[in-house]
């Protein structure tokens, strides 16, 4: 076997003259309540070689899942229902997890000082903006 890229950038290996894609390093939790929203982007970070360790569509949830096994990485919807994605990211903040929050405000967004140095993607997900803002976050 010999490590290589698909035509997308996908980390991999050929195995058999077929790529094969390499197993995840990086475990990702992803927290969106939109059910298909979240499903999509888990599968493209799937694609790329990323472990997504779950999804939760709420806070306790995400917390929840924290508190079982933090995660190497995530990415946080700011606004989930009623609730924003705050608690969330001072949870991960504590334990040195690095994230990025994910709107779909664009530029109206208007995060707490605290957080002003994380990474911000734009919804609908682009999958190389969300790659690239996760490689460089923290």
């Amino acid at each position: 076997m010999s490590e290589m890229s698909d035509q997308f950038g996908r980390p991999g290996v050929a195995q058999g003259g077929q790529f094969r894609a390499r197993p995840g390093r990086a475990r990702v939790l992803l927290v969106e309540d939109q059910l298909l929203i979240g499903m999509a982007l888990e599968a493209d970070l799937k694609d790329f070689g990323y472990e997504v360790m779950g999804l939760a569509g709420d806070v306790a949830t995400a917390l929840r899942m924290i508190k079982d096994g933090p995660p190497d990485l995530a990415v946080l919807d700011v606004k989930l229902g009623r609730e924003d994605c705050f608690p969330v990211a001072r949870a991960l903040l504590a334990q040195g997890v690095h994230f990025v929050f994910a709107t779909g405000y664009g530029g109206d967004l208007v995060l707490p000082a605290e957080f002003a140095g994380v990474p911000v993607v734009e919804k609908p997900y682009q999958i190389g903006e969300v790659l690239h803002k996760l490689r460089h976050a923290g």
